[in-house]
């Protein structure tokens, strides 16, 4: 099957290690896009939460929908990358329309795109496995179990999933009270991107845009984000765009400040065409 990398997350079990994320092309739609879901399962969670409680489980008030729309999405993706996706919109059982920036798949969608249960299996990265407390993420044969968004129809409060040798699991396990099983992230993108492969530039060379007055940001923050910068690095590469030799920031005014206040050299950025 054909893949792709688009975004970047945590892949081995140190939270410092990024990596391009891969993910298997399912569909080409005419107005050319392709429909995306994760080659591996990125992370391992619940589907619910306390936190989320609610007299009727669902997609929409659950857990996963929450971080996999606030956290994964902001923090996978730069600003070029959100620019290329769409929302895809998602028919609840009460028949309501969501438009979410990233899914999991349903039990139908998973018989339509992957019909081959041997493409249903999927291996956890590093970080799944050991995001949670050690060993937590039951494997078999290296393959792990992962979510779906539908609720069970044989067992009321249960949720469903695909299991490690690539059946469909539609007895499930509780909303709450299941134990942690992968995420794999479905999104749809447009085919005209282009792959973010960040570079190091030299700070110096980099400014903010001509006519854009600075942000006002926390000095307590900015030194807190200094003092991660020169113990790690910058992990999250700043976007730029250059001319005449120059780079001029688009986004991640924030870190280049934090990295200028940590005295480094190089900075890690992912360079555009002319803004």
């Amino acid at each position: 099957m054909k893949t792709v990398k688009f975004g970047r997350y945590r892949y081995e079990r140190s939270s410092l290690d990024m990596k391009a994320i891969t993910w298997i092309v399912l569909n080409e739609t005419p107005d050319g896009k392709f429909l995306l879901i994760s080659k591996n399962c990125i992370d391992a969670m619940q589907y619910g939460d306390e936190e989320y409680k609610n007299d009727t489980p669902a997609w929409e008030n659950s857990y996963v929908r929450n971080w996999l729309n606030d956290y994964f999405y902001r923090f996978a993706f730069s600003n070029y990358e959100c620019e290329k996706m769409y929302p895809i919109q998602v028919q609840t059982q009460e028949g309501k329309v969501l438009e979410d920036m990233v899914i999991l798949f349903s039990a139908d969608e998973v018989e339509k795109y992957l019909p081959n249960i041997d493409e249903r299996k999927a291996k956890p990265s590093g970080w799944a496995k050991h995001s949670w407390e050690e060993d937590s993420l039951y494997t078999e044969n290296g393959c792990c179990a992962w979510l779906l968004r539908d609720p069970s129809e044989l067992f009321e409060g249960n949720w469903t999933g695909i299991s490690p040798s690539g059946e469909l699991d539609l007895v499930g396990g509780d909303f709450y009270l299941s134990g942690i099983q992968g995420v794999r992230p479905v999104i749809m993108v447009d085919k005209s991107y282009k792959e973010s492969v960040p570079v190091n530039l030299d700070i110096d060379k980099v400014q903010l845009a001509p006519g854009k007055e600075p942000k006002k940001i926390d000095e307590g923050a900015l030194e807190e984000l200094a003092d991660s910068i020169r113990e790690h690095g910058n992990l999250i590469p700043i976007e730029v765009y250059e001319e005449d030799g120059n780079y001029f920031l688009i986004a991640g005014e924030r870190r280049l400040r934090a990295a200028q206040k940590a005295g480094v050299k190089k900075i890690s950025a992912i360079v555009r065409g002319q803004h």
